[in-house]
């Protein structure tokens, strides 16, 4: 599968790895396998990594999913992996949705930097 995730309680993180291609339906798929991991809580911070991404994530996917997540109490960080200008559009976007439900969505080129940004206490 293109998808795949990770969730490290002791980091409070969701790692999800995407690779080649994908449809809208993976996206679903995956989407719902974490929403209903028993190690998930609320208020984890998740990475996307995109650098082997190699199609685009269709608009309404973006939107069909940001409107899935629900308002966090507590401020949560989504750090995204891009490689290819257009993932940093859509990232873009998925900001736009997430700003009102507590969720902080920054893109990065560096898995570093962008680990490092999700380790910090408190959301800039």
């Amino acid at each position: 599968m293109p998808i795949s995730y990770n969730i490290d309680q002791d980091k409070n993180m969701i790692s999800i790895i995407v690779s080649g291609e994908t449809t809208n339906n993976e996206w679903y798929e995956i989407f719902n396998k974490i929403k209903k991991a028993e190690k998930r809580n609320e208020h984890m911070n998740v990475l996307f990594d995109f650098r082997n991404h190699k199609t685009v994530v269709a608009t309404e996917v973006v939107q069909e999913l940001t409107k899935r997540i629900e308002q966090k109490e507590k401020k949560v960080k989504y750090a995204f992996l891009t490689a290819r200008l257009v993932s940093v559009g859509m990232t873009n976007m998925a900001r736009a949705f997430l700003e009102n439900k507590n969720i902080e969505a920054k893109a990065f080129k560096e898995q570093e930097e962008a680990l490092t940004w999700l380790r910090e206490g408190k959301a800039t």
